[in-house]
């Protein structure tokens, strides 16, 4: 579900970055916000397809 959601964002920032430069938003703006969530995106999926990663995460939340 969270790969999923993952890419819904990631299509979702097509039309946002269009319409953030197309709207007169500045486009190093609308780039940064784009590029952050990428970012994130990304380290999503690292935490869901790395094993090793995954572990160290749930371990560490688990303890708590």
């Amino acid at each position: 579900m969270a790969l999923g959601s993952g890419v819904v964002g990631l299509v979702a920032l097509i039309p946002y970055w269009l319409a953030a430069h197309g709207g007169g938003e500045t486009a190093g703006t609308a780039t940064w916000t784009a590029f952050v969530h990428v970012v994130m995106v990304a380290g999503v999926f690292a935490l869901l397809l790395v094993p090793q990663l995954e572990r160290w995460v749930d371990h560490h939340v688990m303890s708590r």
